[in-house]
């Protein structure tokens, strides 16, 4: 049943004999890739726990990957490097403490503190 709900949505032409294929495949095309993915990822996850075989974790796997795909679609592309650059630089101000801050609300990242082992490495990472 997974695989012809995802035949029917990935590729219609498959499926021209059905009538209404098209106008689920136009709608699903409609919608974000997130809901796309969260779809993908719930339909694989029964046959793998009602029959723990290794057809069925290869094909569900294969329907559980396009959703992964789906979902790292829906983060959007990497920033270029100078966007990181200049994101960095921000919250790498030299207005910020040093001294890291106790309070609750404070995050990982400006709780940072650089490390190293042997000495410098040898390159300069820019974060």
């Amino acid at each position: 049943m997974a695989g012809f709900l995802v035949i029917v949505i990935e590729a219609p032409c498959c499926c021209l004999f059905i009538d209404f294929v098209q106008n689920i495949s136009d709608w699903v095309e409609k919608r974000p890739y997130w809901n796309r993915a969260a779809f993908y990822v719930a339909i694989a996850l029964p046959a793998v726990i009602l029959c723990p075989g290794l057809s069925s974790i290869f094909g569900s796997g294969l329907i559980f990957t396009t959703g992964v795909i789906y979902g790292m679609m829906s983060l959007g592309r990497k920033a270029s490097p100078e966007e990181m650059r200049t994101n960095a630089a921000v919250f790498t101000s030299p207005s910020q403490s040093s001294v890291p801050s106790t309070n609750m609300q404070s995050s990982l990242v400006n709780n940072a503190q650089p490390f190293s082992f042997t000495g410098p490495p040898g390159f300069d990472s820019n974060v």
